[in-house]
């Protein structure tokens, strides 16, 4: 991924995505106000405006009311000017997000899989996005725009890093986006479950309020989300974030990576199920028996925390997952932390919001927030288109 623009092109379309993340992040703001934010030239917003407010991705929300003079026009994200699909893909199953442009979730499915190899997934997805796609038409939204894809691969992409036990079949493709826009007909975007979580909860649920967000991602196993200063963080080979595969109890438990006793194999949803012995988290598992998994899984998860806090200093530790139930036991044992190093706000640590959604909202956000968003401070180094 570049961190800057390196041709007209791409400049503008970088310096796009810089306003339509501000006004993501800030409901509305004035074009004085994006050029204070951005750093790009008042005549630069003012041409991105014009382009936006033609293209129906913003709209004019009014003038303000007060002060001396003239006051002046606010943009805001105008959510009927076009749709985007957020699909997590699971093991066993993909749930399916169609958001407006505002985040605003129209529609929710989830499909149950044989499996999620690439031909199920390129056979399957098309029918149900078409489904999407005449609900889309219908309503007061437009088209869709892209199609955000998520799952617990690497988050440098599939093909050339380790084999996902879950997800067979996807590392033996040399460019998986490729293949899936050709199958849909849509630009796709593809992401790490635990980076797409973190944008979730950062553009939509608890981290809303916040500009550096680290988000626990209990899926399977156990990712990382980072967004610091408002972008994602994904680290010089865009794998940062694998905190699952830290190795906690030396020559413990074997894990797929090939090391053994890594996080994940204690604190996670594979670990519970294959801890418990049971299949699903239902009302059959045995009440004390969960409850002396979840003391565990926390007293491992808060050493993990104090790491993050240490090495990110960030605003708040979020946790989701694809289970409620352990994401809501595991939180509700995490009151008693390790001392921090400096003192940490009272947002220290907190349970996400979206639910088991988290991913897949986050992957609703992708194609128009997700690889190429910018960090607002990024100044003098970017174009003044």
């Amino acid at each position: 991924m570049r961190d800057l623009p390196s041709n007209v092109y791409d400049t503008r379309e970088h310096n796009r995505r810089v306003v339509l993340q501000a006004l993501r992040r800030h409901g509305t703001l004035s074009r004085a106000d994006l050029a204070r934010l951005t750093g790009l030239s008042a005549q630069g917003v003012t041409n991105i405006a014009d382009e936006l407010l033609r293209d129906r991705l913003v709209r004019n929300a009014g003038r303000r009311r007060g002060g001396r003079g003239q006051p002046p026009l606010d943009l805001a994200i105008d959510p009927t000017g076009g749709t985007t699909i957020g699909v997590e893909l699971r093991h066993d199953a993909m749930v399916v997000v169609l958001a407006d442009l505002a985040g605003a979730v129209l529609r929710e499915k989830t499909v149950p899989l044989p499996s999620a190899d690439p031909q199920t997934v390129a056979r399957t997805l098309p029918k149900v996005i078409r489904s999407f796609t005449a609900l889309a038409a219908t309503s007061t939204t437009g088209p869709i725009v892209g199609v955000g894809i998520v799952a617990p691969w690497p988050a440098g992409g599939v093909s050339g890093g380790r084999r996902s036990t879950e997800l067979p079949g996807w590392e033996e493709l040399a460019d998986p986006a490729a293949v899936l826009t050709e199958a849909l007909g849509y630009d796709v975007v593809i992401e790490n479950d635990a980076a797409a979580a973190a944008l979730g909860e950062h553009l939509l649920g608890a981290g809303r309020r916040f500009a550096r967000v680290a988000c626990l991602y209990m899926g399977r196993g156990l990712g990382l989300g980072l967004v610091l200063d408002g972008r994602l963080y994904r680290g010089a080979t865009g794998n940062a974030g694998e905190i699952g595969h830290v190795v906690i109890e030396p020559g413990g438990r074997p894990c797929f990576c090939g090391q053994r006793g890594c996080l994940e194999r204690y604190v996670s949803l594979e670990a519970a199920l294959a801890d418990l012995g049971v299949s699903a988290l239902d009302a059959s598992v045995d009440a004390k028996a969960l409850a002396h998994w979840l003391d565990g899984a926390a007293s491992r998860l808060a050493d993990a925390i104090v790491m993050i806090e240490n090495l990110f200093d960030p605003d708040t530790v979020l946790v989701a997952g694809l289970s409620p139930q352990l994401v809501e036991g595991v939180v509700a044992r995490l009151g008693q932390l390790p001392p921090p190093l400096a003192p940490r706000p009272s947002s220290r640590v907190l349970q996400g919001e979206c639910g088991p959604y988290s991913a897949a909202r986050g992957a609703a956000s992708l194609p128009l927030y997700g690889r190429e968003a910018p960090h607002l401070a990024t100044r003098a180094a970017m174009s003044r288109a």
